[in-house]
């Protein structure tokens, strides 16, 4: 009986008013965080209405054609993945601690992505050409410090994706809905 009363003490401490509010106040420091964020990427994108996903960490490698390996870009650091009131509706964005050179890449029906490794690996439809240094900006590749957001950031775009597909499918099937045909 002793060890079951000494159970239920310690039971009793962990859910004690001091810790919900511990809970509470860590939950009131992320959604300023959360705030904060949107209204920093609402001024570089007015047309950002919310944040869907993030992650804390991430840098960016692009693919070079000529020397058929990755190089390591000057962008890293906060990856957002936002939702906007215009097309495209989803937005890819890196807030670039190195500079203020941020990476900003709309999320279409069109969106290529898979996962090596630590990388997530994707293709930017909108740069498909390679520049004159022979670096091919559509294949590029994140990596991600924690590797759980790596796997949710993948699995929120597969579904973006999927759905933009989906929706692209109806359209040419059924046409635009009436709203969008003004």
């Amino acid at each position: 009986w002793h060890h079951l009363a000494t159970e239920q003490s310690s039971f009793k401490l962990i859910h004690s008013p001091s810790t919900h509010k511990i809970m509470a106040s860590s939950t009131n420091l992320a959604e300023a965080r959360r705030t904060a964020n949107l209204r920093v990427l609402q001024r570089l994108d007015p047309q950002i209405v919310d944040l869907a996903i993030t992650a804390s960490h991430v840098v960016l490698y692009q693919f070079s054609l000529t020397a058929q390996q990755w190089i390591k870009c000057n962008i890293e650091g906060s990856l957002f993945v936002t939702k906007r009131s215009d097309v495209p509706r989803f937005k890819l964005i890196i807030s670039n601690r190195n500079s203020t050179e941020n990476l900003e890449v709309g999320i279409t029906s069109t969106f290529q992505m898979q996962l090596r490794d630590t990388y997530l690996i994707f293709r930017d439809s909108a740069a498909a050409s390679s520049n004159a240094s022979g670096v091919d900006e559509a294949v590029r590749g994140l990596w991600f410090h924690d590797g759980k957001e790596r796997e949710q950031v993948h699995s929120y775009l597969e579904n973006v994706v999927k759905s933009l597909q989906k929706i692209e499918e109806m359209e040419r099937e059924h046409g635009p809905p009436p709203s969008l045909m003004n």
